[in-house]
């Protein structure tokens, strides 16, 4: 049973990577053959893996992650959290605009690092807290083209 229960993680974890892979999406039976079983069992996958990502159909029949809700598991050490927050900083200090999506970047890294690195934290928080300021300038279209971006 446990060694059926590990293949089938190992199955969900190859096709997050597919899907990922394959933006356009794949049909259940392209996911069936690459995965090497029934076209059922493929849509069982389907199924399991959009209770924690959320799954889309680009043209109908065809399956793919949603990039735009995504989340992406990063681990960093200490050292490269900390060049992170530099980078940060030097983002902070270099626009004025309006950026939620960068705020919230730095605000989940810093929860993240609230235990190991308090201090780090605390400044991450703070760049935060600059970014999304109502004072900084609201600049749709900037926001708008940064977000086709991200998406090309």
């Amino acid at each position: 049973m446990e060694e059926r229960l590990d293949r089938k993680i190992d199955r969900l974890s190859q096709l997050e990577q597919l899907l990922l892979a394959h933006p356009e999406g794949l049909t259940k039976s392209e996911i069936a053959k690459r995965l090497g079983v029934h076209r059922s069992t493929a849509a069982e996958y389907i199924d399991d893996l959009s209770g924690r990502l959320v799954i889309c159909e680009p043209t109908p029949g065809r399956y793919a992650i949603d990039r735009e809700n995504y989340k992406v598991a990063v681990n960093f050490t200490l050292h490269e959290s900390t060049a992170f927050h530099l980078a940060a900083r030097l983002l902070t200090t270099r626009t004025d605009k309006y950026n939620p999506h960068a705020a919230s970047a730095l605000r989940k890294l810093g929860v993240a690092l609230e235990k190991l690195a308090p201090l780090v934290s605390h400044h991450l928080e703070l760049s935060a807290d600059v970014l999304d300021d109502v004072a900084r300038r609201r600049d749709p279209i900037f926001l708008q083209a940064l977000e086709t971006l991200t998406r090309a």
